[in-house]
């Protein structure tokens, strides 16, 4: 790697190269990328990660920036590691819906952490971006397979596997395209 990522370690780097499946360069640019953002720190704290979003629809919905910030972050700090998965997440959200993914939107969905989605969690998650109520309750039933009234994560990804243009929606509000 050249000069702006002389701090990576070479471990550091083939272990991120390998995971995710990066080049030499695209490693240097996201790199490059988090420490001009990062400054002299070796991490994004919760501010620094919330100017990620600058512009975006979803700017001001801070409950579910930390969502997202707490599925990413260690100890209340993104790192570099972290910054990686968010650039993976935030590319190519139209390829499927990939575990790492499902997971965060998830969690972003599950306010209070139960391990399920309600249907006014689910509901309140797409009225960012769905406008009526019926279609809300009509995605809340296929997602429901069990009819439990609560949403569990293998249900939640098979309604994603089977609603990919909901799945794009989601993913285009929640992941911020970073570079």
């Amino acid at each position: 790697m050249g000069k702006s990522s002389s701090k990576l370690s070479s471990k550091e780097s083939r272990f991120l190269m390998e995971v995710y499946s990066l080049t030499d360069e695209q490693l240097d640019e996201v790199y490059r990328d988090f420490r001009a953002r990062a400054g002299k720190k070796n991490y994004l704290d919760f501010e620094d990660f919330r100017a990620l979003y600058s512009g975006s629809r979803f700017e001001h919905d801070v409950s579910d920036q930390l969502a997202v910030f707490r599925a990413l972050a260690d100890s209340e700090r993104l790192t570099l590691a972290g910054y990686v998965r968010l650039c993976q997440l935030s590319q190519s959200a139209g390829s499927g819906p990939d575990p790492e993914r499902l997971r965060v939107l998830f969690s972003v969905m599950d306010e209070d952490q139960s391990g399920t989605i309600s249907e006014d969690e689910f509901c309140r998650f797409l009225a960012n971006f769905v406008d009526d109520e019926t279609t809300m309750q009509n995605f809340f039933a296929r997602a429901d397979e069990d009819k439990s009234k609560l949403i569990y994560f293998h249900e939640f990804a098979n309604f994603c596997r089977k609603h990919r243009r909901a799945f794009r929606l989601m993913c285009a509000y929640v992941f911020p395209q970073v570079r």
